[in-house]
């Protein structure tokens, strides 16, 4: 697994010095690329069940009519000893070369967060701590907005939102490739993570023509 992929992982959830997550940090997070595999385990995990994990997450896996029962696998060790919280799992994206052209779109930082009084108003602690955003702008507003949800120094993970009565209209493609650019700006890399079941998402990847590197599966 690429260095900078590590990065990103690392930036998601607090570890301590043996490499286990802590804190609310979930219980097991499992990262899946065509020619990698990246397993992490909560520090309150018996060490049985996190090598139990490890040896399914690593092993051969069998015929994809099967790979239901290898997740099946999972979620019976972490409920035999923890009662499982919720589940999240989805694809990951990284961005191509060429983006589109940008229009319509602005850096959001501290002297034009007014911009997110119209709805947007949630993403103000993320103005204040710093991080990559990028709006598209209508009537007046940002109607819809991408930010680093995650950010480390080589990469940066892509949180999205549009105003309901704005949805549809391409303003999230434009957000999302001026935050990408915008990233890239600071000589990090951009990736999208959606789940399976967030159809509206995919579509803007779609869109976007990002490209599909992998898989995540997180278990609280």
């Amino acid at each position: 697994m690429s260095a900078i992929l590590l990065n990103l992982v690392n930036s998601m959830f607090a570890f301590d010095e043996h490499g286990k997550m802590t804190g609310s940090s979930p219980q097991f997070y499992l990262l899946r690329t065509a020619n990698s595999v990246d397993a992490r385990f909560h520090v309150a995990l018996p060490d049985d069940v996190a090598n139990r994990l490890q040896q399914i997450a690593t092993g051969p896996r069998m015929r994809p009519s099967q790979w239901a029962d290898e997740y099946a696998g999972y979620l019976s060790l972490l409920a035999s000893v923890k009662t499982l919280k919720s589940i999240r799992s989805g694809q990951l994206y990284n961005f191509p070369i060429a983006m589109r052209s940008i229009e319509n779109t602005v850096a959001i930082d501290k002297h034009n967060a007014d911009l997110l009084n119209y709805g947007l108003q949630e993403w103000l602690p993320d103005v204040a701590a710093g991080v990559p955003i990028s709006a598209a702008i209508a009537d007046n507003r940002a109607v819809s907005i991408c930010a680093s949800a995650i950010a480390s120094e080589t990469a940066h993970s892509a949180g999205v939102e549009t105003l309901p009565e704005y949805r549809g209209n391409g303003f999230a493609l434009l957000a999302v490739t001026a935050w990408a650019e915008q990233v890239r700006s600071k000589r990090a890399v951009p990736f999208y993570a959606t789940t399976f079941d967030n159809i509206a998402s995919q579509r803007l990847a779609n869109s976007l023509g990002l490209d599909l590197i992998g898989s995540e599966f997180t278990v609280y």
